[in-house]
């Protein structure tokens, strides 16, 4: 039995099997034929991302057949009211497969920016102490004022020198810090309290810090007013 979608007709399916993939509107099923296209998108999505268009074509087209040759189909439910399932076209199919491998990749970017997010550092019992840098837009304290003067003050220095010295002038900033009892702290991401970061974390900090100035001291410039 069949139904006629604009030029093509498509078999309408009463009772899907297990490994078939199954739309239910714009969401996808819980079917056995789901999980096993999206371990197939798992392990293929890198090389449908890195490839040319042609690449692209002939993964998708895999995916589909590696689907069939299971025994699955794709099938959309047009119902609202009782189950209807109608195979879909093969280019929709493509669409859809072709959304699930740029889904994957942004899924996996934003764990990795939520992993780089997470505190790596120590603790502090207390209050802040006048001299520590506390990371943060509205953490304005007088040790950050110290970092910001120390950039200007010793920005032109950091910026002659190749990237494998500058590390000298970043050194000499954080144990300016240091010597005044400052620390570097993050504040905790629950608002309870705040980190002490590793003189790595730190250092990266302060780079980050000297190439923020070099663009506002740009934009300055570049400014006629």
């Amino acid at each position: 039995m069949s139904y006629l979608g604009g030029d093509k007709a498509h078999s309408m399916v009463i009772e899907p099997n297990a490994n078939d993939v199954l739309y239910i509107g714009s969401r996808t099923g819980n079917n056995p034929g789901n999980h096993y296209l999206r371990n197939l998108v798992v392990e293929l999505w890198q090389v449908y991302d890195s490839g040319s268009n042609e690449t692209k074509r002939v993964i998708l087209d895999g995916i589909v057949e590696k689907i069939h040759n299971s025994g699955g189909r794709f099938l959309r439910n047009t119902s609202t009211v009782q189950p209807y399932w109608v195979e879909s076209p093969i280019e929709e199919v493509r669409t859809k497969v072709a959304r699930m491998c740029r889904n994957q990749k942004r899924t996996l970017k934003r764990a990795s920016s939520l992993q780089k997010n997470v505190i790596d550092g120590t603790p502090i019992t207390g209050d802040p102490l006048p001299y520590d840098v506390i990371f943060g837009k509205s953490q304005n304290t007088r040790g950050k004022e110290f970092l910001q003067h120390l950039i200007k003050e010793r920005f032109d220095e950091y910026d002659a020198l190749d990237r494998g010295t500058k590390a000298t002038v970043v050194v000499a900033v954080l144990e300016a810090i240091k010597g005044k009892g400052g620390r570097f702290l993050q504040p905790a991401p629950d608002s309870s309290g705040f980190f002490e970061v590793s003189d790595e974390k730190a250092k990266e900090r302060i780079s980050k810090s000297f190439r923020n100035y070099r663009r506002t001291a740009m934009k300055k410039v570049g400014d006629p007013n």
